[in-house]
């Protein structure tokens, strides 16, 4: 690559030759924070292909070299989308890309950045056990803010402190189409703000980008300071003389006030009359777009395109897509979307889905009265390129009275659709260049402090399995989610080994709507509870965003055709042929269930892959001493003779020839409700001289003990009285005499409990402040790296002895 120019770099890998700005973004001196670009320019290739070329560059850029440039240029690229719909788009993209410069033999297999979808009930979860490689990361507002905020949406609790980590340091975040954020916009400042002033491990860097962006969006408390107006990144003369760019820009949408109106008096009959001026509209051989606000609106307003074509030889192809599908079927009618347009045209009817990202072009198009911002974005669907003549393409916009009711208005506030309203009066051309001086406003909501993010740090749930609920950052209320699966089964309850359910299975509803649904009769909806190992009914007032609900199919609510349906009653078809996984618990130890292995010879794999992972993350200065005596007692505890029950069983003969770490059995119980060998492994380091450091990783490497040690309800109470005990661990256990790693033994140790309480002991401060005090003077993003280093590290030497490439 050392003699080939980004030009040709682009070129190879998307088909085409940049855009100007898209090559200054490429090889300016540094990344610039906002990226102001109107809709239909490239924005998704500028950002991907800038952060390839930089990461893989063989030249110079502003005087720099390659080596400098790859260095400050972060592994992790993280793209998130506002809509799920965007999400599948954008990542087929970013692999097209990356398997042509495969092709091309500019990258090799073993250096070539994976591309990850980041949803709810992913399998494919290996990227965060490779900290040292190229990824790129590809989610929504809600699976990757709520992930870097420890608290990550429909995934295991446990690997929380993994992605907070992995999404926190040497990462580069692009944030696409931030109008429509809402509340995860200033979310989204206050995290590189904290980043910046915190300290990560290796670069942190973030670009927001938008077709309506101002810089005033981003200035929140603690970010800003590093605003203004000159560093947007904004296309230049060179681009606006560009023959691509210039077709764009000139592009014609004449837009007219459509015949229908949604008011008081035409409310009951809107969807009828809608459907009939949408027909009349539509062309044959053309697509036909039209947006609806709201999700309810919209299945109304199909139901009557299908009754209104449904005699017709000659009707057009229908679509309905909004984000209350399973991904199963969502997948399926975004394929059709971007299919050939049929003989008699297709009519596509689409809730905010479509208002960013969606490459698609109609030539009529319809649009709910919406927020400025949001109405560009609709306008960038129509015309798209400027393929079609002057006069041919038109953009029909529906008024909302302002008499209508609240929840009419929903999910907009009534004085920004009034502003648009103003605006739209006055405009008789959409096009771009037509829109260039109109400035839209953006509404502040919660606001993330350091204080929050502290707190955040600690994933231990309370005694009744609740987190805090981070959805005030990441959403508006109107728009917090949670995710529902559908199961079949015999009697009352689910069995309590039933799969946990895969990404196809999951579909988002409001929360407010799932709680409606389950004031029906006889409805009932389970949630799995983690530190019980088993499925509990809940309630609508136990309901919280971001977590996942299961219905047995009986319980309707889903439609595969119009996707989430809250009076819906047809039994629910299950999807089958999904890979799913069993549930996690607070005492499973899965990855301990192997083959037989010696404690001694896991330590050794498990030191090798550490020393592998540190060596390749050559840009960050990390404490390597401490990771490697990290990676040597971190299953110090599995001497502890219950660990060694768990794994030999009755076998006494196998008690007797070895400390093991591993074993073939399965589908055995602790004798100890909750136990925990972490927790055994960080006593015993501390008891035994380590640092405070060592013991903390030792204990949290599988995210189950972390910052407290406490008892749970449930647990095995020792005869005293006066024994303390947590996690299965009783004062007084002991530890043998076990040799950890060649030259390192741990000496015979009696584990004391005393740092579970407050305050200071004879053997120095509390777990608590131990812990605090590290979270304080690494920052929780670093500290929370070395976890997921030491994470990274276990797994890696786990699936190698099982593989059996000891």
């Amino acid at each position: 690559m050392k003699n080939l120019s980004f030009d040709d770099f682009f070129k190879i890998a998307t088909g085409n030759e940049p855009f100007p700005y898209q090559r200054r973004l490429a090889l300016s001196e540094s990344l610039p924070m906002l990226l102001d670009v109107p809709t239909g320019m490239g924005k998704t290739a500028a950002a991907v292909m800038g952060w390839l070329w930089r990461r893989y560059c063989g030249g110079e850029i502003a005087g720099k070299t390659s080596n400098a440039v790859r260095a400050e240029t972060p592994r992790r690229l993280v793209y998130c989308l506002p809509m799920r719909v965007l999400v599948e788009q954008t990542r087929d993209e970013a692999k097209k890309w990356v398997q042509n410069l495969l092709q091309a033999g500019l990258l090799s297999n073993s250096e070539a950045p994976k591309v990850h979808l980041l949803m709810g009930g992913e399998v494919d979860s290996d990227w965060d056990i490779y900290p040292e490689r190229n990824a790129i990361l590809v989610g929504t507002q809600d699976q990757l803010l709520s992930r870097a905020l420890n608290r990550g949406y429909a995934m295991s609790r446990y690997r929380w402190p993994v992605h907070f980590a992995l999404l926190n340091n040497d990462c580069l975040w692009i944030m696409d189409e931030v109008q429509i954020f809402g509340a995860g916009l200033p979310t989204t400042t206050q995290l590189q703000a904290f980043r910046n002033s915190l300290g990560t491990y290796a670069p942190a860097h973030s670009i927001w980008m938008s077709a309506t962006l101002h810089p005033d969006w981003l200035k929140s408390i603690d970010f800003k300071d590093k605003i203004d107006k000159t560093a947007a990144f904004v296309l230049d003369g060179a681009d606006k003389g560009c023959k691509g760019i210039a077709a764009r820009m000139e592009a014609d949408k004449p837009i007219l006030k459509a015949g229908t109106e949604l008011t008081k008096d035409t409310v009951k009959k809107y969807a009828e009359t809608l459907a009939k001026e949408v027909l009349q509209a539509h062309q044959s051989g053309a697509l036909t777009l039209l947006v609806i606000n709201r999700v309810d609106r919209a299945k109304e307003i199909f139901r009557e395109l299908r009754k209104a074509t449904a005699k017709s030889s000659t009707a057009p192809e229908l679509l309905l897509l909004h984000s209350r599908f399973r991904p199963a079927e969502r997948k399926g009618k975004m394929r059709n979307l971007f299919s050939p347009i049929p003989a008699n045209g297709r009519i596509v009817l689409a809730t905010q889905v479509v208002e960013a990202g969606v490459d698609i072009s109609a030539k009529v198009l319809f649009t709910e009265l919406a927020p400025w911002a949001s109405l560009v974005q609709r306008f960038g669907r129509c015309n798209r390129k400027g393929e079609h003549l002057r006069g041919e393409a038109r953009i029909y916009w529906i008024d909302i009275d302002s008499s209508m009711k609240e929840a009419d208005f929903k999910p907009y506030e009534i004085e920004e659709l009034g502003n648009a309203r103003k605006t739209l009066v006055t405009l008789s051309n959409a096009g771009p260049k037509h829109l260039q001086k109109v400035e839209a406003t953006q509404k502040i909501s919660h606001v993330l402090r350091r204080r929050d993010l502290a707190d955040l740090f600690d994933t231990t749930p309370d005694l009744a399995g609740n987190d805090v609920d981070v959805s005030r950052y990441i959403r508006d209320s109107e728009n917090i989610d949670v995710h529902i699966f559908w199961r079949s089964w015999d009697g009352e309850a689910p069995p309590q080994d039933m799969a946990e359910p895969s990404a196809d299975e999951l579909c988002p509803v409001p929360v407010y709507a799932f709680k409606e649904f389950l004031k029906g009769k006889d409805k009932q909806a389970w949630r799995w509870n983690g530190l019980d190992g088993a499925w509990e009914l809940v309630r609508g007032e136990t309901i919280y965003s971001g977590q996942e609900y299961l219905l047995h199919q009986k319980m309707g609510g889903y439609d595969p055709d119009l996707g989430w349906d809250k009076d819906g009653t047809a039994q629910v078809p299950v999807l089958t042929g999904v890979v799913q996984s069993a549930p996690d618990k607070t005492d499973a130890d899965y990855n301990s269930i192997k083959n037989w292995q010696i404690l001694k010879e896991h330590n050794k794999l498990v030191g090798s892959k550490m020393n592998n992972i540190v060596k390749a993350l050559g840009n960050c200065i990390l404490p390597t001493a401490e990771l490697e005596k990290a990676a040597i007692w971190h299953d110090s505890g599995k001497a502890h003779v219950k660990f060694q029950e768990f794994l030999c069983g009755d076998d006494e003969a196998k008690m007797k020839e070895a400390i093991w770490a591993k074993s073939p059995f399965r589908n055995r119980k602790h004798k100890r409700p909750y136990f925990r060998h972490e927790l055994a492994s960080g006593l015993a380091a501390l008891q035994n001289g380590q640092s405070d450091l060592v013991a903390y990783l030792a204990a949290a490497h599988h995210g189950k003990v972390r910052l407290s040690i406490r008892s749970l309800p449930g647990e095995k109470i020792p005869d005293d009285s006066k024994t303390r005990f947590a996690r299965g661990i009783w004062e007084g256990d002991e530890l043998p005499p076990t040799k950890l790693a060649d030259g390192v033994m741990m000496d015979r140790t009696v584990l004391d409990l005393e740092p579970m309480e407050m305050g200071t002991g004879k053997n120095g401060p509390s777990w608590l402040a131990r812990t605090l005090k590290l979270r304080d003077d690494y920052g929780p993003f670093r500290l929370a790296y070395l976890e997921a280093l030491l994470k990274a590290a276990d797994e890696r030497g786990s699936r190698e002895q099982e593989a059996g490439h000891e």
